[in-house]
């Protein structure tokens, strides 16, 4: 049993370091674009952006000091990052998508890091330690800066956040308030209210991301007592279920949108004058003469107009 407890202790040691030193990237699917930070160009982190292909490396900042954790804003036009360029600590800056007008939001001489865009972006979510206890907590502000405020305002560390995908709530992980030794993941209202508790055994809970819809949430898990699965559960923290049910390490879900059949062509088609759109092809406009006969006036795959001869419906 102690053997097992110390495995455990060390697990989630590993946890917390890899949460606070590994680097996602950030993607903009509107674009097709992904943002990263990367070391290739001297011995400090900087900014990068490249086509989702990987064509087209373009760095984005340029300073002998650090700059990381990237995120586009939902439309793509801004990336939010952190940076301790001004000395000390990291703080939190934006910048448009092409790296031109830097500006700095947040001032305190605490560590601020771990920036991210609600789903409209009119807000931007980061992690600080500038609380009294020096334990980290998430904050919020406007995305001009404005108006940051503690959403966790805990006296342990609270961290990963992730908002839902209407902006009403905020799932993220936080050491477990009935077992200290570790995380349990949580989720509260946006302003930070109705802190509740999803998951609660004891092992590590962590990293949660909503589903594109909102209804779930996939976290990663220790609780097998070997190694970190990737579990999903409903919104409530009803239903977890292992889903990688792997007998190595699983880390780093994130839930993506399920890619779309893209629509069929649609041409319009000038006809006396007027215009008359004209659906994918073999479907079309039915005309019908006055001795009984039926044409379907429709498009072929180049787009051409083609009249076929029917049996009248």
């Amino acid at each position: 049993m102690k053997s097992q407890q110390t495995s455990r202790g060390k697990i989630f040691a590993c946890l917390l370091t890899a949460l606070f030193l590994f680097v996602l990237p950030g993607v903009c699917a509107a674009q097709g674009k992904i943002v990263f930070s990367s070391y290739r160009d001297g011995g400090d982190s900087e900014i990068y952006v490249m086509n989702a292909d990987g064509s087209n490396q373009t760095r984005l900042t340029n300073n002998t000091n650090l700059d990381e954790y990237p995120k586009f804003s939902p439309d793509g036009n801004k990336i939010t990052f952190s940076s301790n360029r001004a000395g000390g600590f990291s703080e939190i800056y934006v910048m448009n998508v092409d790296g031109t007008n830097v500006t700095r939001l947040t001032t305190d001489p605490a560590t601020d890091y771990f920036s991210s865009f609600s789903p409209d972006g009119s807000k931007i979510l980061f992690l600080s330690r500038r609380a009294a206890a020096g334990n980290l907590q998430i904050y919020l502000m406007n995305a001009d800066g404005t108006n940051q405020i503690n959403l966790s305002n805990n006296s342990i560390n609270d961290f990963n956040p992730a908002f839902s995908p209407d902006g009403s709530k905020i799932a993220f992980t936080s050491i477990n308030d009935t077992n200290s030794a570790y995380s349990a993941v949580y989720v509260m209202n946006a302003d930070g209210s109705n802190r509740i508790k999803l998951t609660n055994n004891p092992w590590a809970d962590y990293y949660p991301t909503f589903s594109p819809d909102g209804t779930m949430i996939a976290f990663i898990s220790s609780r097998d007592g070997v190694h970190n699965q990737i579990y999903t559960m409903n919104s409530d923290g009803t239903n977890q279920v292992n889903r990688s049910n792997n007998t190595a390490n699983d880390d780093d879900p994130f839930w993506g949108k399920q890619a779309t059949t893209p629509a069929a062509p649609q041409t319009k088609l000038k006809i006396a004058g007027g215009n008359i759109l004209i659906g994918s092809p073999g479907k079309g406009i039915i005309l019908k003469a006055s001795g009984g006969t039926c044409k379907l006036l429709s498009i072929d795959n180049a787009g051409a107009m083609v009249i076929t001869a029917i049996v009248c419906p």
